[in-house]
Parts: structure tokens; sequence; C-alpha cells
């Protein structure tokens, strides 16, 4: 008997204790329901990227008229451009134009001015921030001579780039080098002798300086070379702008008779004048490899902007005096092809502010100087709308 109210006791207590431990559960279950925490939504993680996106459409219709060429073209472009930046060190970029194009055009010695129809890379890059003022760039990369003003159009060369800056943003100076490969359009005819490699180097050094006046001075002094360019690359100068007597040679031994190394200087002032802002610019080419009298080339020029209320009205002129052999004539556009030309630019651009719009228009008269067979006095009429937007 003694043992059955013992048994009885325990039995009791074990109860009471289990009844205890699940009311204290029950009201830490019931305390942790109701907590805030737990119900407040996660954190988005921080993307370990930083990516941007714009996208410029643009519409043009250029006519283009001398003595061996008609051309009507009307022209559509998307031009794209990504990148992603990782952290602080990193960045990916991706630059390209899609041309889809029109018209009808007519050319006793060449292709030029016909309607473009392609998608062209403008940069494939990899770019590594070693320090703020520090990078270093390689890959398809946009490769120029004078950053500030230029007779060559800057070309996608496989490359690399370096560049330091010194200096804060405002007030500085710039020290840039580019070592590529320039583009040859072809690889059936890229190289003309074997064990050799057509490349191209610069270096630049670049200053800027701004006053709280409102006035902006930039200064560029570019050393250029260019070496074993390929045979098509001479084919297609031969036909567009240099000079007849630069090259030698017949069918896969046909190159330039020289080389392309020399001195592209540039300088830009800007001026702000209450609503008005004054641009004017200047540059300056010598080749040293081409002989005297076709060798030499200079631009100076100017515009004058002016905001009205929605509405930005931007005249340009432009004056260009340049002799046949200070570059490669295949690495220019048409618009800008002025090897063994004297000439003017005259345009005017109308943009609207908060609709990012813009009407850019502007007339190119060319007057041959040395006697060519292939080349004539040409004109250039160009109508244009761009858009450009962000994407991301």
């Amino acid at each position: 008997m003694y043992f059955n109210h013992r048994a009885t006791h325990l039995a009791l207590t074990l109860t009471i204790c289990l009844s205890a431990s699940f009311s204290a559960k029950a009201q830490s279950s019931s305390t942790l329901s109701v907590s805030p925490n737990v119900s407040a939504p996660k954190e988005e993680e921080e993307k370990p990227y930083k990516p941007t996106g714009k996208v410029l459409f643009s519409v043009y219709s250029r006519q283009t008229e001398d003595e061996f060429s008609r051309s009507h073209q009307g022209v559509t472009v998307i031009n794209p451009e990504f990148s992603a930046r990782y952290g602080e060190y990193i960045t990916l970029g991706l630059d390209l134009a899609g041309f889809f194009g029109t018209g009808n055009a007519s050319n006793f010695w060449t292709d030029d001015g016909k309607a473009p129809n392609s998608i062209v890379l403008s940069e494939a890059y990899a770019k590594i921030n070693i320090h703020p003022n520090l990078f270093v760039k390689a890959g398809a990369i946009k490769t120029p001579l004078n950053p500030l003003m230029s007779i060559m159009t800057p070309g996608a060369f496989m490359g690399t780039q370096e560049e330091w800056q010194i200096g804060a943003d405002e007030s500085n100076i710039t020290v840039n080098a580019f070592q590529a490969i320039p583009s040859s359009g072809t690889v059936t005819k890229r190289i003309y002798d074997d064990g050799t490699q057509a490349y191209f180097l610069s270096q630049t050094v670049s200053g800027k300086l701004k006053a709280q006046t409102g006035t902006e001075v930039k200064l560029a002094a570019t050393r250029f070379q260019f070496e074993n360019l390929s045979t098509n690359v001479a084919t297609d100068s031969y036909f567009l702008g240099n000079s007849l007597t630069a090259f030698e040679g017949s069918s896969k031994s046909f190159r330039f008779r020289h080389g392309f190394m020399g001195t592209e200087s540039g300088v830009t002032v800007k001026q702000e004048i209450g609503k008005h802002e004054l641009f004017l610019f200047a540059s300056t080419i010598v080749n040293d490899q081409a002989e005297a009298g076709k060798n030499k080339g200079n631009m100076v020029g100017g515009s004058v902007k002016t905001v009205f209320g929605n509405y930005i009205v931007r005249p340009s002129y432009t004056r260009f005096n340049y002799d046949a052999d200070v570059t490669p004539t295949v690495y220019t556009t048409m618009t800008g092809r002025f090897q063994n030309r004297d000439g003017y630019r005259v345009g005017i651009d109308i943009e609207l502010k908060k609709e990012r719009l813009a009407l850019k228009n502007y007339y190119i008269k060319m007057d041959l100087k040395d006697a060519n067979p292939y080349l004539a006095d040409r004109e250039i009429y160009n109508i244009a709308v761009e858009a450009k937007y962000d994407i991301f």
C-alpha cells in the first residue's frame, strides 16, 4: 500500500512537471509568433556588380556629290552601350552599333558612299582601376590619336590602354598610352610579308584647367606610330585620299612606301557667358616619315551654345587644310576624310532638353589640293535626328 501511494505521488509530480513544461513552451512559441522580427521582410542582398546601360537612336539622311560619285542615303542607327562595375576595381564594357541603310550610290572607283548595313563593334573591354586615378583597359577598345581634336576617327583596335590622372577632375594632368593592332578590314591580304605584324602605338600628355570664371582650357599632344600596315589598308587608302607616291609594289606586295609616325596636338577653350557657352578648338598634325608638302595638316573652329527655355541651339564652323599623307586615309570616316583637301564644315544643332532629342545638320565642302585621278571636289549634306536614353 505504501508502494501504491508512492507511485501515485510520483505520477502526480511528473504530470505537473510536464504540464508546466508544455505551458512554458507554448508561452514561448506564442511570444515568438507575435515578434515583429519574424514577420519583417528580409533585406535584399546587395548585388556584387553595378550595371549601367544606355542606347542612342539616330536617323540620318546624307547626300554626297563629286565628279566620280553620287550618293543618297537614309540610315537608321541603334547604338547600345553597357557596362558592369565589380567592386572598386573591375569594369566590363560593351559598345556596338547597328547601321541599317537604304538609298542609291554610284562610285567609279570604290564602294565609298554606299548605304551601310552592318553591325559594328566600337568597344568590348575589361578595365582595371589599379588606383582611383590609374587604370588599365584591354580588349577591343576605341583607339584615337589626339583625344581633343583629330583627323583620325577612333576605331576599335585590339590592344591595351593605360591612363594616369594627376590632380582633381576639374584641373589635372593626364598621361595615357595605347598599344594596338590596327584593323585591316579583311584577312585575305592581312600581312604583306612573313614575320611582320601591323601595330599602332601612341602616347599622350594632356592638361585641363578650369577657373571659377567659367573658363575651361584643355591641351593635348600625342605622339603616334603606325607600322607594317597590311596590303588591303594601303589599297583602300590609295583610292580614298593618300598621295599616289606613298605606295609601292603590286598585288599582294602592294604597300605604303613610307610609315606614319608623328605628332598631333590639340587645344580647346570653353567659356561660359551667361546663358551662352563659347567653344573654340584647334589642332595640327605632322607625319615625320612623309615628304614635305604632303605631311602636314591643321583644323580650327568653334561653336556657340545658347539656351532658350527647353531648347539648346548650337551653330558651329570648322576650317581644315590637310596634306595627303598625314594619316592612313582608311582610318577616317567619309565625313572626316580630309586628306589632300582644303575646305570647311558648317552646322547647326537644335536640342530639346526634356525630350533628350536633337536635330543635327551640317554641310561640308572639300576642295582637292593636289591633282589625283581618283579624287575630286566633294560636297556633303547631312541631316540627323538623335535620341539618347538610359536603359538602367
